[in-house]
């Protein structure tokens, strides 16, 4: 029984003398105790610079994958690299509007779509000419699905 009343006690002192050794150490090897602090902190203060990166990376990645809409899908055609279809002209390769003819009706879920084409050309204005423009051709439908205003009616400068 008067072990157990000792106990507290007993523990108190192990305590005080675990805290006096070990600022004795500290204090007698001030050098290495400095050194052991930066090193700590030059580790903690890297683990969060690395964990705040990630965050905003991540952050990030999804805002531009949000930015693409959670309803769109782009399907574009690929000239194969292999099989039957590898050496094919690119008139046969590509899509034609007539293909995407009943898409809204045979597929419910698709509220709109859009076709484009993109070709580099050489684009003219008056004496003024620009070769190897991009130059990218859509429906209407496309301004909608952008979550777009549709530009007005153009007006045209007198040149």
């Amino acid at each position: 029984m008067l072990r157990l009343l000792t106990a507290p006690l007993v523990l108190t002192v192990l305590l005080m003398q675990s805290i006096r050794l070990a600022l004795g150490q500290i204090w007698a090897n001030k050098t290495r105790s400095a050194l052991t602090t930066i090193g700590i902190v030059i580790g903690v203060a890297s683990v969060t610079a690395v964990i705040a990166a990630l965050t905003g990376l991540k952050a990030k990645i999804l805002r531009d994958f949000e930015s693409l809409g959670t309803n769109k899908i782009y399907v574009s055609p690929d000239w194969p690299r292999t099989g039957r279809f590898k050496n094919f002209n690119w008139r046969v390769i590509r899509f034609r509007p007539e293909q995407f003819d009943g898409l809204l009706d045979r597929c419910p879920s698709i509220s709109d779509y859009t076709l484009m084409t993109e070709r580099s050309r050489t684009v003219s204005y008056g004496v003024h000419s620009i070769d190897g423009a991009r130059v990218y051709g859509i429906n209407p439908s496309w301004h909608r699905i952008e979550n777009r205003c549709h530009p007005g009616p153009a007006v045209h400068a007198d040149g």
